[in-house]
């Protein structure tokens, strides 16, 4: 049984005090206005509290800092783990301290243990001599809680940071788990159908680099189509891709397979091949992935068909998608969104979309080609998040609109423009004439305007118009008048 200990916090009246570990029966605290001191009573607070381990202390007694001899990351692990299986007796807390603990082999956390550090200040590192047949450098039991410490994969290949089956409860929060070649976390819960899934609260996510690898910051498999995992959902998300530079090496941010219901909140995915994937493997019915921020994505894809958020055929029911920004696809033409396979019940959030992308205007929804897609239920809406400018390049009959809505012409010969390339359904432009060469074709062309007859304006003169079914429909400004 836990020891009880004295509250270190006790108020009275408007005035509170800081609780010693002295006996005595009294302390001096200022009287109201200041003028001196007063003795006072202690009252006794008490409150139970878990068994706290201390690692630096004997019997465990770690050894800090990094590049550490072999055999000190090899009892480093053994002491790590002894305090766990203590811990797991009573429910109790391993005490992680600020610094680097280099391990060369998994450490488990028993189901009833917690482990805990100093935020950004206590990190359990991959030796380089790291080995585990599974590729797990944290293994986590059922009802156990990891909060405030940072693990580091440091791009051993093939290891994950965090890995755990049937985990029905605990917390996962506050948590860094840098250069993951494997998964950075990864809840497997085999079989499907748990209930009073664990918290999962503001992590921090990066991938290293391994050769031909699929690594993946947080993949949530419950498994089980038919039964799948009931569970509350995640907040506050942050996954990179940026070292993820292994040859053929896949990176994707979030993928949520075999659950269902939940809420997954305020996501950040960069530089990855896929930022967030839905039902690939699994079902994930009832789900609503709200306040997603998208930068940089598919920048590792070697090909098109990678997306931003990719939506499979088994993502099931009553999808819901909220607040999407996506800035700086760099995958040029190809998808910067994508869902394919056979869809029904989605729903995207109308005027909760937005893409801002820099170079041109990527796809915002396409069906991928391999497959026959049904959309059913499935509202967007696109804008951009500000006004871009450009200018046309000199003498291009088709200049390109992508990534902008507002131009200027600067043509130095006679120049007739029969098209605006690159624009996208919904987009709108706006077009000045910056100078006197320019003729609009409204002749049997993609542009719908001044009553089908081609126009000549002057410098100064504009014109407006919107993108729809691959035709402009563009009205005309005299600007000069």
């Amino acid at each position: 049984m836990a020891t009880p200990v004295q509250g270190t916090r006790v108020l009275i009246g408007q005035e509170d005090f800081e609780r010693t570990k002295d006996t005595s029966a009294t302390f001096n605290r200022r009287t109201s206005d200041g003028s001196s001191t007063q003795s006072v009573t202690k009252c006794n607070l008490t409150m139970w509290m878990p068994d706290h381990y201390d690692v630096e202390a004997a019997p465990y007694a770690v050894t800090l800092g990094q590049s550490v001899d072999a055999a000190v990351a090899t009892a480093n692990a053994t002491a790590l783990n002894a305090a766990l299986t203590a811990a797991a007796v009573d429910g109790g807390v391993v005490l992680l301290p600020a610094g680097y603990i280099e391990v060369d082999s998994t450490i488990t956390v028993p189901s009833g243990a917690s482990l805990r550090g100093i935020p950004r200040r206590s990190y359990i590192k991959a030796h380089s001599t790291f080995s585990d047949a599974n590729g797990r450098l944290i293994q986590v039991g059922n009802t156990c809680s990891l909060e405030q410490f940072v693990v580091h994969v440091n791009g051993v290949d093939g290891v994950t940071g965090i890995y755990t089956e049937d985990w029905d409860d605990g917390v996962f929060r506050a948590l860094s788990v840098l250069e993951a070649t494997g998964y950075g976390i990864h809840i497997n819960n085999d079989g499907g159908g748990s209930t009073g899934f664990g918290e999962l609260e503001d992590l921090y996510i990066t991938l290293g680099a391994e050769d031909a690898a699929t690594s993946i910051g947080l993949f949530i498999d419950l498994h089980d189509d038919s039964n799948p995992g009931h569970w509350r959902g995640a907040k506050g998300i942050m996954v990179s891709g940026l070292l993820a530079t292994g040859a053929g090496q896949t990176a994707y941010g979030i993928q949520i397979d075999g659950t269902y219901g939940g809420i997954v909140s305020g996501m950040y995915l960069s530089a990855l091949t896929e930022g967030l994937r839905l039902g690939i493997t699994h079902a994930c019915s009832g789900l609503v992935c709200q306040g997603i921020s998208l930068a940089e994505n598919a920048r590792l894809a070697d090909a098109s068909g990678n997306a931003a958020i990719h939506i499979g055929a088994n993502a099931g029911t009553s999808l819901t998608l909220q607040g999407i920004a996506h800035v700086n696809g760099t995958n040029g033409a190809a998808n910067d969104y994508t869902i394919n396979d056979e869809i029904s019940s989605k729903t995207a959030k109308a005027a909760d979309i937005a893409m801002w992308t820099t170079g041109q205007y990527n796809t915002f929804l396409t069906d991928d080609a391999a497959h026959s897609s049904t959309l059913e239920g499935l509202v967007l809406r696109t804008y951009p998040l500000q006004c871009r400018s450009a200018t046309f390049a000199a003498d291009d009959a088709t200049p390109s609109v992508s990534g902008g809505n507002v131009f200027t012409t600067a043509n130095v010969n006679p120049t007739t423009i029969t098209d605006f390339d690159d624009g996208v359904d919904g987009q709108f432009i706006g077009v000045l004439i910056g100078d006197a060469n320019t003729t609009i074709d409204f002749t049997g062309t993609n542009l719908e305007g001044n009553s089908g007859a081609d126009w000549s304006p002057s410098n100064g003169d504009a014109l407006i118009g919107f993108h729809e079914s691959g035709k402009w429909y563009l009205a005309i400004i005299d600007g000069t008048a």
